[in-house]
């Protein structure tokens, strides 16, 4: 009776296993598509305000992590500043220092420029335009399961024979 009762429960779990790992190998190299469309699609205020509302987010997330690395840190710290954990960890965070209105134009751009960029996640992008780089950069940024672009080959002046 047990013997029954378990190959039952085998018969049930072992093709669901199968099938979860099936789909976890067909889900795990994609990406959600296409932000970019959908971004495209906003008004500028609902831009401006996914903008302010990343930074506000992204900032009280850095925060608690830094936070909390602190809480768990068991390594020396020493007595000078610039040696505490914690005020390294706030130091190293990227901030949004321009404005809404900026950030907001520029992931525009981006989308409208490279249409096989809007994979790319918003808030990826914002990320890396806070981190200083340009709309070129960003399109030829090595994402995490984005192709990036191939390289043009340089242009020689000389005229072919």
């Amino acid at each position: 009776m047990k013997t029954r009762w378990v190959r039952r429960a085998l018969s049930r779990f072992v093709p669901a296993l199968a099938l979860a790992v099936l789909l976890a190998r067909v889900v795990q190299g994609q990406r959600v598509c296409c932000e970019g469309d959908t971004w495209l699609k906003w008004s500028h205020e609902a831009k401006k305000t996914y903008v302010w509302g990343f930074s506000s987010a992204y900032a009280k997330g850095y925060e608690n992590a830094c936070r909390r690395m602190d809480e768990l840190w068991v390594g020396p710290v020493g007595r000078e500043p610039e040696s505490d954990p914690l005020r390294k960890c706030l130091a190293a965070e990227v901030g949004l220092s321009k404005s809404a209105d900026y950030y907001a134009d520029a992931v525009t751009d981006l989308y409208r420029r490279y249409s096989g960029d809007r994979d790319i996640g918003i808030e990826e992008v914002v990320e890396q335009l806070a981190k200083g780089l340009t709309i070129e950069q960003i399109h030829h940024h090595p994402f995490f399961r984005h192709a990036t672009p191939p390289e043009k080959p340089p242009t020689s002046n000389t005229p072919h024979s």
